[in-house]
């Protein structure tokens, strides 16, 4: 493996002699096993922390060797276990805010306390050499089997944390992560765990290289749903971390939870103590809405995206205040951070960006620094910035894995495509965003397109009149799509089987089987003869992709092309849209949804709709059809389930579910 991060002996930092067999250090006297590859150099044999019990984790590790997914996957179901866990463990797209730090593809990066690993297998899609450490062996065998079958070859792996030093070198890594770890040093190890958790971070900071960063992701001591709504999630207790250490500690060991030593702090706390440990600068940011799976990065200074992003569009005046104070707390007193420090202010890979971007778009950088919202789509594989400062707005998307790049670069062709005058849309292009600049920076492919008008459709009231209008204006567009299509070769068959036969996949019994089997006749007899060809496609047409006039409702473009123009069913997307839209407004889940209106017929409000959709392209659909077609939906809709990038594949309950839906 190239680049391999020398490791160092536990006790006394000297460097020790690594063989396949063991690891031995002369200075100490002491020997180190080596299981399955990896170095074990922990204090406690017996040490173990995991969501299942050791001696199933073992069983899991033997069952896993040939195919972890499947694996995982099936004691999920048969545990019925959170299906949340399931993303823990696999997920691919968890260390999205790795274009914050200071990292490039050379960088080399610890995760300390690294659990699953998942944010090391994430970190190690863009960085040149990641460590995964962590304390409990099963797992780093778990994740063993993974770097072997995704064939990572920059992925180390080393068992230890419970010593006095960390197993490294000084001036290792680029960049250390201590994601959910910080909090948790100090149980079951003497002194004050303010001291311990200090003695730690000076750890980090001597591992790192002087121009090394520190990823800390942890919960908020003055989280305002610890005081109002929610225990503490590390001792179970509600008001325990606002409360004076000493009192904490006496109020904990009352209830029988033992001292308290999950120590946390606020942000000035923050700053101070990692300032003592030789951080000098530290950025905040807000993850939302929650550091192990986050969506979104803001920064804590700005309290405006804060509040707007932890409070919903409601409908009633008493919900919208709810949701005001709500967004205002949280604003104030969000659940966690996830901050970045070094010994002094760094630029970030975004940093170094943006402003090669600004030279191409022409940008006037230095009349001040850009700001940015920062969302992360970890199954789609895409982190998207919303860029603003000192010229026209722009959107960067930057891939994270290999779905992403895939995803930007179909996008990317589609939307060149429709800017030609040529093209059948071109009566719509202002409704598409513009490509402005695509190209590589630092070994890393970007997309900047530009930004279009309007308001997103998932942010227009629910039971208003505009929500109405919305669809009716987002099902005009399609119709457009549909007549624009050219004559595509793509049959029925061609459309249906292939969804068949990645659905059964799913299947885990002949009840499920015999449901998929049904619908799939069902689809291919009722089109059978009324097929004529496929049609273009939007691929994800639910109200969110479309952009509106907040004044006018007028139609101000459409988004996410990703999966766009491939051929499909004729209407689809238009039923896809009345399914969503429909779930939307009821708050009901999408299987209810789909059972209603595949059972029932289309809702009576959107009926005008379809019929003026179905006047435009001239065809004609009995209520058979559209039963079919809802069935086609409801196949499409599982087939996400069957890829290795989306975390809804571990939901078993969900699963379940789709399919109880149609039985």
């Amino acid at each position: 493996m190239e680049n391999r991060i020398d490791i160092a002996c536990p006790n006394c930092l000297s460097s020790p002699d690594v063989s396949s067999e063991g690891v031995f250090c002369p200075s100490c006297d002491v020997s180190f096993e080596v299981t399955d590859g990896i170095p074990v150099l922990r204090q406690n044999p017996e040490t173990y922390y995991g969501e299942f019990p050791q001696g199933e984790m073992q069983r899991l590790i033997k069952s896993a060797s040939t195919d972890l997914e499947k694996s995982i996957r099936e004691y999920l179901r048969e545990k019925d276990a959170p299906p949340r866990l399931g993303e823990y463990i696999l997920g691919r797209g968890r260390a999205g805010w790795q274009y914050l730090l200071p990292l490039d593809r050379d960088s080399r990066v610890l995760d300390l306390g690294c659990g699953w690993g998942t944010l090391a297998w994430g970190l190690a899609q863009f960085c040149g050499h990641v460590v995964a450490c962590d304390s409990t062996l099963e797992r780093m065998q778990l994740l063993g089997i993974r770097r072997r079958q995704d064939q990572l070859d920059n992925l180390q792996l080393v068992c230890a944390g419970d010593s006095k030093h960390l197993p490294f070198p000084e001036n290792s890594f680029n960049a250390v992560v201590v994601n959910g770890v910080l909090e948790w040093v100090p149980s079951g190890l003497p002194g004050n765990p303010c001291d311990v958790q200090k003695e730690f971070l000076k750890e980090i900071r001597r591992v790192l290289k002087p121009d090394g960063c520190l990823f800390l992701g942890i919960e908020n001591r003055y989280a305002w749903k610890t005081w109002a709504m929610n225990a503490d999630g590390h001792t179970g207790l509600r008001f325990v971390p606002w409360l004076p250490r000493g009192l904490a500690d006496l109020y904990s060991r009352m209830n029988g939870k033992g001292g308290y030593r999950n120590y946390l702090y606020g942000p000035g706390q923050y700053r101070i103590l990692l300032k003592e440990c030789g951080f000098e600068d530290t950025k905040f940011y807000v993850p939302c809405p929650g550091y192990h799976h986050p969506l979104e990065m803001i920064d804590f200074e700005d309290k405006q995206q804060l509040e707007r992003a932890f409070s919903r569009k409601e409908d009633s005046a008493f919900r919208r205040f709810r949701q005001k104070v709500k967004g205002v707390l949280s604003g104030q007193f969000p659940d966690a951070f996830g901050m970045i420090a070094s010994d002094q202010k760094r630029a970030s890979y975004l940093d170094k960006l943006l402003v090669h971007v600004g030279e191409q778009i022409g940008w006037n950088t230095r009349s001040g620094e850009p700001h940015f919202s920062y969302r992360m789509n970890g199954e789609m594989g895409i982190v998207t910035a919303l860029v603003r400062g000192a010229g026209e707005p722009f959107v960067l998307k930057l891939p994270i894995h290999q779905r992403g790049h895939d995803e930007l670069r179909a996008e990317t062709e589609i939307l060149k495509q429709v800017s030609k005058e040529d093209h059948p849309l071109a009566a719509e292009k202002d409704l598409f965003a513009k490509v402005i600049a695509h190209g590589e920076f630092g070994r890393q492919e970007y997309f900047a397109y530009s930004v279009l008008p309007g308001v997103s459709g998932d942010l227009i009231p629910k039971q208003s009149a505009r929500f109405k209008n919305a669809i009716e204006k987002a099902a005009g567009f399609l119709s457009s799509l549909h007549l624009a299509s050219p004559q595509l070769s793509t049959t029925l068959i061609q459309l249906v089987e292939p969804l068949k036969e990645k659905v059964m996949t799913l299947a885990v019994d002949a009840r499920q089987r015999e449901t998929l089997s049904r619908v799939a006749d069902e689809v291919l007899s009722v089109f059978e003869g009324s097929f004529e060809d496929a049609v273009w496609s939007h691929g994800d047409s639910k109200l969110a992709n479309f952009m509106f006039d907040p004044e006018t409702g007028g139609l101000t473009g459409v988004i996410d092309w990703g999966t766009g123009f491939q051929p499909e069913l004729p209407l689809y997307d238009v039923s896809f849209l009345f399914v969503s839209s429909q779930a939307a407004r009821q708050r009901s889940s999408l299987p209810n949804q789909l059972r209603h209106q595949y059972h029932n017929g289309l809702p009576q409000e959107y009926r005008t709709i379809l019929d003026r959709y179905l006047s435009s392209i001239g065809v004609k659909m009995d209520e058979a059809q559209y039963r079919a077609l809802v069935g086609y939906q409801w196949m499409k809709r599982l087939v996400p389930l069957t890829d290795e990038f989306e975390s809804m594949r571990f939901n078993h309950r969900y699963l379940n579910e789709m399919f109880d839906a149609f039985a």
